[in-house]
C-alpha cells in the first residue's frame, strides 16, 4: 500500500510515524513541548520557513511535530489561529499523543510506503488489481460549493486546470478509484454516469460546525466518486 501526499510537512509526519527510530523520536518531541500559544507559533513560524521535502532524519522529526502541532493546536485544524484549550481540549491532546501508536503499528503491520509525488503518477502506473482513493482540495468556483480559494491548502492547491487535467486521468486509468469531495458541477461532468457511481453522503459542515464567533458554518454535500462496486 502506499499513502502519498505532495505536501512536504504531511510527508514527513507520516514518515516519521512509521519508522520505529522516528516515530520514538517524535513522540519525546511532542511529549517535551507542552500545549501553549508559544509553541503553536513556534510550529507555524518553523513550517513556513521549512517547506521543502526534509533531507536529514532531524529536519524529518523536527518538520514532523511541527505539522503535528500546528494542526492540533489550531481552531478547526486549519493552522492560521491558535485554539485557546479548555480542560477538555488539553485532555484531548493528550489523548490522541497515546492513541499515535495505534497508528504507527497499523503502518508498519500494513507495510505503507510513503511517498512525496503526484498522485497521477500512480494513476497512470496502476494496474486493474489496484485500489485508489484521492482526497483532492476542494474545487474552487462561483459555481462551485467552496466559492473562494482561502489558505487551507496554501502551495498545494488546485486551480480548475488542474482538477480537469486528474479527471482526465481518471477517466483512463484501470484501477478502481475513490474519489471525495464536495458536490461538484465539473466532476458530475467529467466522470461519465456510465462508468462512475456517486455517492451522497449528505450534508456536512465546512471545516467546523460553529465558527469563533458561535455562529453556524454553512454546510455542503460531500460527495464519493467511484469507479468499481465496493464488496459489502
Amino acid at each position: 500500500m502506499v499513502y502519498n501526499d505532495l505536501n512536504p510537512a504531511l510527508y514527513a509526519l507520516f514518515t516519521a510515524l512509521k519508522d520505529p527510530t522516528l516515530f520514538q523520536r517524535l513522540l519525546e518531541q511532542l511529549e517535551r513541548q507542552d500545549y501553549t500559544q508559544t509553541t503553536f507559533e513556534a510550529a507555524v513560524v518553523y513550517l513556513r520557513l521549512h517547506n521543502d521535502v526534509p533531507g536529514s532524519t532531524e529536519d524529518t522529526v523536527a518538520l514532523a511535530c511541527a505539522k503535528y502541532q500546528a494542526i492540533c493546536m489550531s481552531f478547526n485544524a486549519t493552522q492560521a489561529s491558535y485554539r485557546t484549550p479548555t480542560p477538555t481540549i488539553l485532555a484531548a491532546y493528550d489523548n490522541r499523543l497515546r492513541t499515535l501508536l495505534a497508528v504507527h503499528e497499523r503502518l508498519v503491520d500494513y507495510n505503507i510506503q510513503v511517498t512525496n509525488g503526484d498522485a497521477l503518477h500512480w494513476m497512470e502506473t496502476a494496474s486493474a488489481g489496484d485500489v485508489i482513493f484521492l482526497d483532492v482540495p476542494y474545487l474552487y468556483g462561483e459555481q462551485e460549493e467552496r466559492r473562494v480559494k482561502g489558505p487551507a491548502y496554501g502551495a498545494f492547491d488546485w486551480d480548475r486546470a488542474t482538477h480537469e487535467r486528474f479527471l482526465a486521468h481518471a477517466e483512463k486509468t484501470a484501477a478502481k478509484v475513490l474519489i471525495c469531495g464536495y458536490s461538484s458541477t465539473l466532476y458530475d461532468e467529467r466522470l461519465s454516469a456510465s462508468r462512475w457511481r456517486k455517492i451522497d453522503l449528505g450534508s456536512v459542515a465546512k471545516s467546523s460546525a460553529r465558527t469563533r464567533q458561535g455562529q453556524t458554518k454553512a454546510r455542503a454535500h460531500e460527495i464519493i466518486w467511484l469507479n468499481y462496486d465496493p464488496d459489502v
